[in-house]
């Protein structure tokens, strides 16, 4: 469903209903940005533009984040805000949040799509508070399996999110039903259910302010509990896979 889909390729079918979908919160959304049958370049286009140009003809928009739900709808009333979590049910929670003298910081997904920050700044923060003589261990996975990620984080005491676009990120959500906690730019998923020093921790994407953020809870492990004990239901009250599949179906039997 993602916009560009109607500009990098021709559908195979037809139907009575187009439905299409945003998923990444900057502006110029993430994406193919030419449109080559066209031959118009999407970045030159101001957000009104955008949406007259590849949203307006669709009879409905889907949005991945309230954030985007803020934006698009003083341009169309035909909007719904649905998202959710494979297996949502089936991660493992971790009960043991900060209670390991090393502390367990963990990332998933692409590291080098630059907007997610983890090369330019969360793997060099976590290398300078190692050198620094820190006990932390990163823990990675960039691919393989989604159901390894039912496990991932159940040695896992908190994860760090430096993404500048993301409706989600995956990661955010997975790691909260897991009750770990996040720090984490204000961005999707975070910017809605972290509550700054009550469930987590907001920060800027700056390699120092992170590690400032790391040290205060590596310090602080009675914080970090007190962040995982909360962070599971906080995340479910806004984005519980019910919720966001009652919201679709509402929204989809409009057009019935």
């Amino acid at each position: 469903m993602a916009y560009y889909f109607q500009y990098v390729s021709k559908f195979p079918f037809q139907s009575k209903i187009k439905l299409v979908g945003l998923y990444t919160d900057s502006f110029p959304h993430e994406g193919p940005s030419f449109d080559r049958f066209n031959n118009q370049n999407l970045h030159e286009l101001n957000r009104k533009q955008f949406y007259e140009n590849y949203l307006e003809d669709y009879d409905g928009i889907v949005v991945g984040s309230k954030n985007l739900e803020n934006y698009y709808k003083f341009y169309s009333n035909s909007l719904v805000f649905s998202n959710g979590v494979y297996l949502q049910n089936e991660f493992k929670e971790n009960n043991n949040v900060g209670e390991s003298e090393v502390l367990t910081i963990a990332w998933t997904g692409n590291p080098n799509r630059s907007m997610k920050g983890f090369r330019e700044v969360i793997e060099p923060a976590v290398n300078e508070l190692q050198e620094e003589g820190f006990k932390i261990k990163l823990k990675t996975k960039f691919s393989g399996p989604y159901r390894d990620l039912l496990e991932f984080y159940s040695d896992v005491d908190l994860i760090v999110i430096a993404s500048e676009a993301d409706t989600g990120p995956s990661l955010f959500a997975e790691a909260s039903l897991c009750k770990v906690p996040s720090i984490s730019t204000k961005i999707g998923f975070p910017q809605t259910v972290l509550k700054n020093n009550v469930n987590g921790l907001f920060i800027k994407r700056d390699k120092d302010e992170i590690k400032q953020q790391i040290i205060k809870l590596y310090k602080d492990r009675g914080r970090l509990k007190e962040f995982s004990n909360r962070i599971k239901n906080d995340y479910l009250k806004e984005y519980d896979n019910e919720l966001m599949a009652q919201n679709l179906i509402m929204f989809l039997n409009k057009f019935n």
